[in-house]
């Protein structure tokens, strides 16, 4: 019933900003790219099913990472961490990559915290896989909405379209560490857990990074 609910809850929220944007616009190319790049995953996951081939905290933090990373760059076109780093069709790639490099090294840090308290969570908390696919991906979308969502609480409706990017970076990572999390029971709070903890590490991130963006002057 969930995934049903949730896939046409999507869907609607797709359809309506394809339609607003148009395909050719840099935020749909940044979506589709994102589509793509979960809808890759999935099916290899299902096809070649895989387990952590590591530690299961190392695997899980560095393979989320490594995906938020392939999101990011996605979004340079878009919205970069930073404006002023947005690729152009009149800019050369070497400029694309040392700005991608840039962002990255930015974000990988914040990324490595994010996914650290998400890992945390799961030591804790037990979440079958469809809890995790969307209360983690919303308290990261809450997280990078921050005060958006405050500002402006009915554009909630619309937020499957931002959980989409973390659902990309850690769902799969969840599914291949999954066998190695604890048979905890399932505590009181575990659905409020991720709503509030993540969006508290991205404030933290945040900030550090809008601090020494400004230091470095990068706006």
């Amino acid at each position: 019933m969930f995934w049903k609910f949730y896939g046409v809850w999507t869907l609607l929220v797709l359809g309506q900003s394809f339609s607003f944007h148009g395909f050719s616009a840099p935020e749909s190319v940044t979506r589709l790219l994102v589509l793509i790049f979960l809808a890759g995953q999935l099916l290899c996951h299902r096809w070649r099913p895989r387990a952590a081939r590591a530690p299961g905290y190392a695997h899980y933090v560095l393979s989320s990472s490594a995906r938020a990373l392939v999101v990011e760059a996605f979004y340079m076109v878009s919205r970069p961490v930073f404006s002023c780093l947005i690729y152009t069709p009149a800019m050369p790639v070497g400029v694309l990559l040392k700005n991608t490099l840039l962002d990255w090294a930015f974000t990988a840090p914040a990324y490595l915290l994010i996914f650290s308290v998400c890992w945390k969570l799961l030591q804790r908390y037990r979440y079958s896989p469809a809890e995790y696919f969307f209360l983690f991906s919303a308290g990261q979308a809450l997280g990078d909405g921050n005060a958006f969502f405050l500002a402006n609480p009915v554009m909630l409706l619309f937020i499957p379209y931002v959980m989409l990017n973390y659902q990309a970076c850690q769902f799969i990572p969840y599914l291949e560490v999954r066998a190695l999390l604890p048979e905890a029971g399932r505590r009181r709070g575990r659905w409020l857990a991720p709503l509030v903890l993540i969006p508290c590490a991205y404030f933290l991130a945040g900030a550090c990074i809008i601090g020494l963006g400004r230091h470095f002057g990068l706006h």
